[in-house]
């Protein structure tokens, strides 16, 4: 087991499983009321046990140094909580992520797909992380990397910059209705 919180500048974030545009159940869904995102994800049987196991078998490796699963509020929300959690920017970019389609970029942040997970690596450890994922059958991307610049960005390959927020500000709004 390790933490999700990120833990260095300059490691690399890895997406792990598919992400698709079934967002029905999903935060994003709930509060949009939007009706093109009615469709519920399923699990695939095979799929999620293998994503799981190809994870474990990384943390094992000593290969990750952070981890979260990619499911509350989706892609964005879940990379942005590693990066609050260890007080390190994020520049994150949509063209490493593992789609089944060309997705929407509201799709491809908030769609809660199952069997997905975030992994922090090392930049050291990065080949031999790619080498174990590519044998596990099992879709990933690197999608992000951590920076000492205390903002979360977000680069679409269609729509270029789409966010570039301080995270300080992102990680108050994130708390406030906590603070109570």
């Amino acid at each position: 087991a390790c933490t999700m919180d990120a833990k260095t500048p300059g490691n690399f974030l890895m997406l792990v499983g598919v992400t698709s545009e079934t967002m029905g159940g999903s935060h994003y869904r709930m509060v949009s009321g939007d009706p093109r995102w009615a469709n519920i994800p399923r699990v695939d049987r095979n799929v999620g046990p293998a994503a799981a196991a190809a994870v474990a078998a990384l943390i094992k490796a000593g290969l990750v140094a952070a981890a979260h699963d990619c499911s509350d509020g989706g892609f964005l929300v879940a990379a942005a909580e590693m990066a609050f959690g260890g007080r390190i920017g994020l520049e994150l970019d949509l063209s490493g992520m593992p789609t089944a389609t060309d997705l929407d970029p509201i799709a491809a942040c908030y769609a809660e797909s199952p069997s997905r997970y975030l992994l922090e690596i090392p930049a050291d450890k990065l080949d031999a992380a790619i080498r174990l994922l590519g044998g596990s059958g099992v879709p990933f991307g690197q999608v992000g990397i951590f920076t000492d610049r205390d903002h979360l960005t977000l680069r679409s390959p269609k729509n270029g910059q789409l966010l570039d927020e301080p995270l300080v500000e992102l990680r108050e709004a994130w708390r406030k209705p906590l603070d109570w």
